[in-house]
């Protein structure tokens, strides 16, 4: 039951829900190798979509760039 569960979880998208039901297939039965299969599959594309998300991320953040103003001189006793 579990490893279906896997099985329609994955085909709705719910990776982290599929990856889940399929280590506790994993859990309850560690002879099926379909089972063990399917979840080193969807550990290996869970792994896949965070690293492509962590490059995402970097590539974002390097294209952030702050512009450079050039402060007004600051006198004593004066609010800045």
């Amino acid at each position: 039951a579990w490893y279906n569960l896997a099985l329609v979880r994955w085909k709705q998208g719910r990776l982290e829900d599929a990856l889940a039901a399929a280590g506790k297939a994993v859990e309850l039965d560690q002879q099926q190798p379909d089972t063990v299969k399917l979840r080193d599959e969807l550990r290996r594309v869970a792994l896949y979509r965070a690293n492509e998300a962590r490059k995402k991320a970097e590539a974002e953040a390097k294209k952030l760039r702050l512009p450079t103003v050039d402060l007004p001189q600051a006198h004593v006793g004066e609010a800045y």
